[in-house]
């Protein structure tokens, strides 16, 4: 659908005030689509769209610095939703703007802890228990017959499954 002179007027008026493309779109009472095909099909347009957006994201973040002005200046403090909404619409659209995204209240307690029991003492008791190493004869035993268990395995998968049950039965016959 093309955009007719009047509806082009309207999404530009409202581009510069609202800055989105969505506005726009709804203001006229097309989709977001249609400007676009439109952008394609003028670059005058095009051009008018571009400068309308940059004029309504400067708009949007004017307003954005009006809130902040009101509530800094404590005409309506109890507005921390907005504050914040504010100092983000101005991060977002004005350049070089850098304000706090959120807001924080400070509420001062005085906690007193009062107790009447003593409390207890705990003593540390560690007990440390020697580790006897083995010897150098032990450890040499060790690996004498974890190897001497490794070869016979090896050598059991070699022979097959068959011999495998014909080995187990002689050893159980040899017991």
């Amino acid at each position: 659908m093309r955009l007719t002179e009047e509806q082009k007027a309207k999404a530009l008026m409202s581009l510069k005030e609202h800055g989105t493309m969505v506005e726009a779109a709804k203001e006229v009472g097309c989709s977001t689509y249609n400007i676009r095909e439109e952008m394609k099909r003028s670059l005058v347009f095009k051009s008018r769209v571009e400068e309308a957006r940059e004029q309504g994201k400067s708009s949007v973040g004017d307003k954005a610095l009006t809130v902040i002005e009101i509530i800094a200046f404590g005409e309506n403090s109890s507005e921390k939703g907005k504050l914040t909404a504010a100092a983000m619409l101005a991060n977002a659209f004005i350049p070089g703007f850098r304000g706090v995204s959120h807001t924080e209240s400070k509420i001062q307690h005085n906690i007193n802890v009062v107790t009447s029991v003593p409390r207890p003492e705990y003593k540390e008791v560690i007990t440390v228990e020697p580790k006897l190493l083995p010897s150098a004869e032990e450890r040499l035993e060790a690996q004498r017959i974890y190897q001497r268990n490794y070869k016979r395995k090896k050598k059991v998968e070699k022979m097959g499954k068959g011999l495998v049950a014909e080995v187990e039965s002689n050893s159980a016959n040899s017991d």
